[in-house]
């Protein structure tokens, strides 16, 4: 939005009003990347104990092709966060400084 729409993306400057230049607070990325993990691990235990749900590996498993799609997933889930919310901001920047009456 900031390339097309308010042409604030030719700039360092505009770019600057995405935020993107602060890493902020360590903690709460560790957090946010082992949070929901640990969580996930806790719930999916909990299933398996249970007669909810059972542990069962699909055929044809190994584990270099487990390492591999949990790889190539977590790859592919942050480039898409990534672009999400840099769209999303440029969006947001683009808007304030638009006008649109």
């Amino acid at each position: 939005m900031l390339l097309i729409v308010t042409r604030d993306g030719y700039s360092k400057a505009g770019w600057a009003t995405l935020g993107l230049h602060r890493l902020g607070d360590l903690r709460m990325w560790l957090l946010a990347l082992f949070g929901p993990l640990v969580l996930m691990f806790v719930l999916y235990g909990i299933a398996w104990i249970s007669p909810v749900g059972q542990f069962i590996l699909p055929d044809g498993f190994t584990w270099a092709l487990l390492a591999s799609n949990l790889s190539m997933g977590i790859a592919f889930a942050i480039a898409l966060a990534m672009g999400e919310e840099i769209g999303f901001r440029g969006y947001a920047a683009a808007a304030s400084h638009a006008s649109w009456a």
